[in-house]
């Protein structure tokens, strides 16, 4: 066979018109599965060679056959293997299933047995084989399903591993870290956008959980929409001149803890003032559904297969009303808190000295204080239930006395009054109706 040339020449017009090919087809091909991968110009257009037209017509010969693209890709990375040049070949099936990562796996594994695979990989900081698993992941399913059902899913599964005391946190980390690469490499390989609005997505200030506002920028983007990923703790200062730079259609934001629930409220202020509409969601919006109720935003809902349905029902019709509404706070005690905690702090090291070990002491300090005007700041101090249920449980799976977090409320009720005051009584009265047995 003549040899084919492998120079970058040929743009996507000519390629499609030389194979019939359309490019939103060839596309979802390069973006799942690699094949084929074009060069890039300067200014990130496709080039193609002579060897990328001829695999393309290759892949579409198969398909003619009946052949699905995904046995069909299967097929050419089985003949590489075996030292066979795909297009020196007659396409005869050796194999259409590629061989599984690890003989404990069978042939025919469906997503659920891959995640279980993966999440085990990752647990063992075993990176070859969770990559093989991976790889092996995406020459069956769709990109998205890959991402959302072993990804999403099995950094969950991990994380509530961690909650229950059987993981450590640098298994977490391990696993985050495969991920990211995974979600970035395939958000720079997307599409160019079909749509002229421009999505902002990103964390609030203190927001360090990314990786679902990266999921959201990849489901976006693989749906022709122009998104600008900010990342995490994103500074709600910077907002403006961002605004102004980018003139988004609209911001989405997720926040996944109490603190920084409160800091979206602020990002939602914000925009308000600059007339862009805020898309939100997060898992503390899953823990506690009547913050849903506080941010004046849209909430984007529990599952991220419907972001991208959500997110266009916004932009095409921005008059839909907003899901929360402006909390009726305290504002003098949310101004006179953040000065009185130091005092506060301090005390609860006297009282507690001896009985709770300094440095667990420090960090309680640090999260009460925070979590509590949070929780002002959002309107209702009985936002802290969900907090206090999920502390209850950490410290028990982690093996400590439960019975330190009844003392810490204890001498902080009694700390509060003598620093606070009158201005105590929001909080102190609703700890006062804590039931611990039910916490």
């Amino acid at each position: 066979m003549t040899e084919i040339s492998e120079t970058p020449t040929f743009n996507l017009g000519v390629v499609t018109q030389e194979t019939g090919i359309h490019p939103d087809t060839l596309r979802a091909w390069e973006r799942r599965y690699g094949l084929p991968m074009p060069a890039r110009t300067q200014g990130r257009h496709r080039l193609y060679s002579q060897r990328d037209i001829e695999t393309i017509r290759w892949l579409l010969a198969r398909q003619d056959e009946g052949m699905s693209i995904s046995k069909a890709v299967m097929l050419w990375h089985t003949l590489e293997e075996k030292g066979s040049d795909p297009l020196e070949s007659d396409g005869a099936p050796i194999s259409l299933q590629p061989k599984p990562p690890g003989t404990e796996l069978p042939e025919g594994a469906q997503i659920d047995d891959l995640r279980s695979v993966w999440v085990d990989a990752c647990l063992r900081f075993d990176e070859t084989r969770a990559e093989q698993i991976v790889a092996y992941a995406f020459a069956l399913f769709p990109a998205e399903t890959v991402c959302l059902d072993i990804f999403f899913e099995g950094l969950s599964e991990i994380g509530w591993s961690w909650y229950r005391g059987d993981v450590t946190v640098q298994q977490e980390h391990f696993a985050s870290g495969l991920v990211r690469r995974r979600v970035n490499a395939l958000i720079t390989a997307a599409p160019p956008p079909l749509h002229a609005e421009t999505v902002v997505v990103g964390c609030p200030p203190n927001e360090e959980h990314v990786l679902p506002a990266l999921m959201i920028t990849l489901l976006l983007r693989n749906r022709g929409w122009g998104v600008v990923f900010l990342g995490a703790d994103v500074p709600t200062d910077n907002l403006t001149g961002m605004i102004a730079a980018v003139r988004p259609t609209l911001v989405v934001q997720t926040a996944h803890q109490l603190g920084t629930a409160a800091t979206l409220l602020d990002v939602a202020f914000v925009l308000a003032e600059q007339k862009i509409p805020l898309a939100y969601g997060g898992w503390i919006f899953s823990l506690n559904p009547d913050l849903r109720e506080v941010i004046p935003g849209h909430y984007l809902g529990e599952d991220l297969r419907s972001v991208s349905y959500e997110v266009e029902k916004i932009i095409r019709k921005p008059t839909l009303p907003l899901s929360g509404k402006v909390p009726q706070d305290d504002q003098a005690l949310l101004k006179y808190y953040p000065v009185a905690r130091i005092a506060i702090e301090s005390q609860m090291r006297e009282i507690l000295e001896g009985q709770i070990n300094p440095d667990h002491l420090r960090i309680a300090n640090q999260f009460w204080g925070e979590i509590v005007f949070s929780a002002l700041k959002l309107g209702d101090i009985r936002h802290l239930a969900s907090e206090l249920r999920w502390i209850k449980g950490l410290l028990q799976n982690a093996n400590f006395p439960v019975d330190s977090l009844a003392i810490y409320i204890k001498a902080y009720r009694k700390v509060i009054i003598e620093i606070l005051g009158d201005r105590a009584e929001t909080i102190e009265s609703w700890l006062s109706t804590v039931d611990w047995s039910t916490v």
